[in-house]
């Protein structure tokens, strides 16, 4: 579970973060802080994720000392880079059209998203219009994760369709 508050103010950010830490924990569901270094260390969040337009890993680490750090690239170069720089995850995409971010980067395809899964040594996430249909075509292209919001938040049960996903993935890894 990862939280995205790009329009929380600090206060509001923080005590959203610590309420889903407090859920996430009972529910044995690991929990991300997106962008925020510092809430993340507050809330002693399970990782850290990062953009590219974030602190640098070398920053963040300085913050959150040994605690997982991924983070967001979309195309080789940026996903190379951050191999080398220490990322422990990267996300890579987005892998087809997207409706969840308000300018979101060009679509990299599943082609590349099978090429990055192979050139790189930390697990890779594909993003960007993920949904049951087409999880499995990710999951043979090497991804180890997925991030979805409406494939999960707009199904008609959202527990099922996570449960669904994690199907796959749990199939992928067992193969």
């Amino acid at each position: 579970m990862q939280l995205r508050g790009k329009r929380l103010g600090d206060a509001e950010h923080l005590a959203l973060a610590i309420e889903m830490k407090t859920f996430c924990t009972s529910a044995r569901v690991p929990f991300v802080v997106n962008d925020r270094a510092d809430i993340a260390q507050l809330v002693r969040a399970d990782g850290l994720h990062l953009g590219q337009e974030d602190l640098s890993i070398a920053d963040a680490r300085r913050i959150v000392g040994p605690m997982p750090i991924g983070v967001s690239t979309h195309n080789e170069t940026q996903a190379l880079a951050a191999v080398a720089s220490g990322a422990d995850l990267i996300a890579f995409g987005p892998v087809f059209e997207t409706a969840s971010k308000e300018r979101p980067d060009p679509v990299v395809g599943i082609d590349a998203l099978e090429k990055i899964c192979r050139l790189t040594r930390c697990p890779v996430v594909a993003i960007g219009g993920i949904t049951l249909d087409r999880a499995a075509g990710v999951a043979r292209a090497g991804a180890h994760f997925v991030a979805v919001i409406s494939a999960v938040c707009a199904a008609d049960d959202p527990s099922e369709a996570a449960r669904q996903f994690q199907g796959i993935f749990n199939d992928r890894a067992d193969a």
